[in-house]
């Protein structure tokens, strides 16, 4: 897990419009430095506020799966959320999040056809 992310690795983190990502990836250097800083400042705000959202997602996750009894309480569970969501960043960043997408859609086109099948 990568104690501090460049501003590239931001915006490709970041959810937004991919035209957004592709022109702010191929402009950002010609930015003034003025424009360039009101940029990481926007970029690191919502990443914190992102993190601590799914954070609190992935909390939530981990607490439902104590009332299931798939697991124990322990008293790291909220710094464990933490961590997933910060794996799920270096899966992003490693290209693996775009690969687990497109084999859960092609799982989800596979579905649909066998249920097409499974009806006539």
């Amino acid at each position: 897990m990568k104690d501090t992310y460049t501003i590239p690795e931001l915006i490709k983190i970041i959810p937004m419009e991919d035209e957004v990502k592709a022109q702010l990836a191929t402009e950002y250097e010609s930015f003034s430095d003025g424009r360039k800083f009101e940029i990481q400042q926007i970029l690191w705000d919502a990443l914190f506020e992102m993190t601590d959202a799914l954070t609190d997602l992935k909390y939530d996750e981990l607490l439902q799966d104590v009332q299931e009894g798939k697991r124990i309480v322990s008293g790291d569970m909220y710094q464990e959320a933490r961590s997933m969501v910060y794996q799920e960043y270096e899966d992003i960043l490693n290209g693996k999040k775009e690969e687990v997408d497109k084999i859960d859609k092609i799982r989800d086109q596979l579905k649909g056809m066998m249920g097409d099948v499974t009806e006539q």
